[in-house]
């Protein structure tokens, strides 16, 4: 069913086996906006899984942020930046990008927990390692990449 704001889908069944597979995944009943995690089975897999996570996660809460320094539209500073209400997702997302080779800033802000990964470089390995797949973000990219600015 969708419903909240943002777009936000949620699951519901009545289905035994359905939620008996939830729950298998670690999936439990009810509210996960402020608790959940990175799933520890992601950890132990391999970097493929590892990036398409990251990759399914980017494309549903990250953004790809293009900033004009000193207002100058031809100098421009790339970021991807994620943010979540829950505190264990960003620090174990942070973590995870450790694990495939990616550095990060985090902070938050009025229970507003957010990861950034900031300028050309780190910008172009992820475009190149994670390969996101939402339309607006590469459409973004691909005019960056193009006139240096948007």
């Amino acid at each position: 069913r969708s419903g909240g704001k943002n777009g936000v889908w949620g699951v519901r069944s009545c289905n035994k086996n359905v939620i008996n597979t939830l729950i298998i995944f670690g999936f439990s009943p009810g509210t996960k906006t402020y608790t959940v995690s990175t799933p520890e089975y992601i950890f132990k897999s391999d970097v493929y899984i590892k990036r398409a996570f990251v990759r399914g996660l980017f494309d549903t809460d990250g953004c790809l942020n293009i900033y004009r320094i000193n207002k100058n539209k031809n100098k421009t500073y790339p970021r991807i930046v994620f943010y979540f209400a829950s505190k264990d997702l960003r620090d174990s997302l942070q973590k995870l990008l450790v694990d495939i080779g990616f550095e990060s800033s985090s902070w938050n802000f009025d229970n507003i927990f957010s990861i950034c990964l900031a300028g050309k470089e780190k910008t172009n390995k992820w475009m190149n390692e994670i390969k996101p797949k939402n339309p607006k973000c590469l459409k973004k990219y691909s005019i960056w990449k193009k006139k240096g600015y948007i």
